[in-house]
């Protein structure tokens, strides 16, 4: 293939790619729209459904309230009702608010409307009669007005624990929707079923077919409600038999309701706008890569190829390994003369780094030969040590000494445990000891590692080759220079041999060595403690004293 050929397919594939790859990261970031508006559309559905969650707290609050009012709590019905709707008038956001007898009659309500209902079938009337500080929730058609409301029932209870009456506030869903609707632009479907798949509040839109009170539980729509509820955003087959985008969420207050929030969209309303900047994107790719082409292919004719011929001579010259080869002048101005220019003084920079090479590798392997000389010495010197030694290091990003595991030991310390080393490296000290002595080892390896101070050597007990000895242990931490914990050197004494000494030694100067009885300097040390503890609680005591005719004599024999 001749060269003007190669800078042909060289400067194409140098259009293409970029613009391949340009293509691609649109139609990536194409995706990332329509997945930011499916984030969105879920957004919406948890706002509403939070937005309709602190409704139900903020009923609940006021119903506690009023609970403790006494307009509420008489027999004047007139009294009760009027005071009900001014509370009504204030808060808007209610269909009616409305007070049953335990009886499960209607008493009075905002409406004022003085008529007799029997509310004992109701749902959330029977749950308030066994319910205490509480409120009962449930989706229905409210009775007095018709409307889809939420139902929110509180039980108010007397001192004594005796129900009063059953409080009641029916939140209008159908105008909590609308408000949402009126802020939302573009094609944007709010929908609330009930748990039965009963449509309380429809979309306004002329696609939607199924009013409020009607079925929609045999629907895919609903389905995917029941079973993906908090779940993401799914394209699904609408009441209208078109494909919709569709989220649903609900709260604790309203999955206990038995109420589902869904709010969907068409799905070109989900994509237009990134379609549109797709569309854009790529039509600016083309006249790009348009002109990006000519430009290349003109440079590459006549800038590169007359010259890449004298610089392929140098380049093969070079790898043969001729570094005494070099370009001759004249040189273009410009990058390619510049980079000829630099190619011979790589070369006889290269001449001159081949010897400096050849002195460094000579170096480094004296340099390895004496490390691996000191380490042979200081690993002598450790194995050497009569004291057990041990040192751990982190195992990945361990905060806690209980994570280290063991990197080094000597022979002392395989003598004083009677564990070996191939069983020890690698491994953790809870693998061989268990309960408080471990806990104790991790403790005083903490403090090492953590401790500003330096920590104070203590005895404790710990189970060895021979049985259970008392040692004693000191620590030193190497550090990096960043202060960060890199090993934990422990180096361990047995004391017990001299601590038994100690106690020996205790006893014989307090115990006559014939008959083992105390001895003179006991009783005096007993005395003194008997004075002090009489002298500090105001009390007495007895001395008593035995005389054994001739017992120094027998004693002495």
């Amino acid at each position: 293939m001749s060269l003007r050929a190669r800078l042909l397919l060289l400067v194409t594939l140098a259009t293409l790619v970029p613009a391949i790859l340009l293509g691609l990261r649109f139609f990536h970031n194409r995706a990332a729209e329509i997945d930011a508006a499916s984030a969105r559309l879920a957004t919406l559905a948890n706002n509403i459904s939070y937005d309709l969650d602190e409704k139900i707290l903020g009923t609940a609050q006021l119903h506690f309230g009023l609970a403790r009012a006494v307009n509420l709590d008489n027999s004047d019905r007139a009294e009760c009702s009027a005071f009900l709707s001014a509370v009504r008038e204030e808060y808007t956001q209610y269909t009616g608010i409305l007070t049953i007898r335990p009886n499960g009659k209607l008493f009075c309500d905002s409406l004022q409307s003085n008529r007799d209902l029997d509310l004992n079938d109701r749902d959330y009337f029977k749950r308030a009669l066994v319910t205490k500080g509480a409120v009962t929730i449930q989706p229905a058609v409210g009775r007095l007005t018709g409307i889809s409301v939420l139902q929110i029932a509180y039980p108010a209870r007397s001192p004594d624990g005796d129900l009063k009456f059953v409080l009641l506030a029916s939140v209008n869903l159908q105008k909590f929707v609308d408000f949402y609707t009126l802020r939302l632009s573009g094609a944007v479907d709010i929908l609330l079923v009930d748990k039965a798949g009963t449509v309380l509040v429809s979309p306004h839109t002329e696609t939607w077919t199924k009013p409020n009170g009607a079925s929609i539980a045999d629907s895919d729509l609903f389905r995917f409600a029941a079973a993906q509820s908090g779940g993401p955003v799914r394209e699904v087959t609408g009441i209208d038999g078109k494909k919709q985008f569709w989220a649903t969420a609900e709260t604790p207050a309203i999955r206990d309701a038995g109420l589902y929030v869904m709010v969907g969209m068409p799905r070109d309303g989900l994509v237009a706008a990134a379609n549109k900047r797709l569309y854009e994107d790529l039509m600016i790719i083309g006249i790009v890569a348009m002109v990006l082409f000519a430009g290349v292919w003109l440079f590459a004719e006549i800038g590169v190829r007359r010259q890449v011929g004298r610089i392929a001579a140098m380049a093969k010259a070079l790898g043969a390994g001729d570094l005494g080869v070099r370009i001759p002048a004249p040189y273009p101005s410009g990058e390619l003369g510049l980079l000829m220019q630099k190619l011979n003084a790589t070369a006889q920079s290269l001449q001159g780094q081949h010897a400096a090479i050849d002195e460094l590798n000579r170096k480094l392997s004296q340099s390895q030969a004496e490390e691996a000389r000191t380490k042979v010495f200081l690993d002598t010197i450790i194995e050497n040590i009569p004291l057990p030694i041990l040192v751990k290091a982190p195992h990945g990003p361990a905060q806690s000494a209980k994570d280290w595991r063991i990197t080094l030991l000597n022979k002392a310390y395989e003598d004083f445990t009677g564990f070996s080393r191939e069983n020890l490296i690698g491994k953790s000290l809870r693998e061989f000891y268990a309960g408080e002595s471990v806990d104790l080892i991790t403790a005083l390896d903490d403090d090492a590692l953590y401790s500003a101070t330096p920590t104070v050597p203590i005895e404790y007990p710990l189970t060895a080759k021979n049985g259970v000895r008392i040692v004693t242990s000191e620590r030193v931490v190497i550090r990096d220079d960043n202060g960060a914990a890199l090993y934990l050197l422990t180096l361990i004494e047995d004391v017990t041999d001299k601590r038994r000494a100690e106690q020996r030694i205790t006893h014989m100067a307090h115990h006559d060595t014939l008959t083992d009885l105390p001895n003179r300097a006991a009783f005096n040390a007993c005395f003194a403690d008997t004075i002090a503890k009489a002298a500090k609680d105001g009390g007495r005591f007895t001395v008593l004293s035995i005389d054994l005719d001739r017992f120094k004599e027998a004693n002495d024999v």
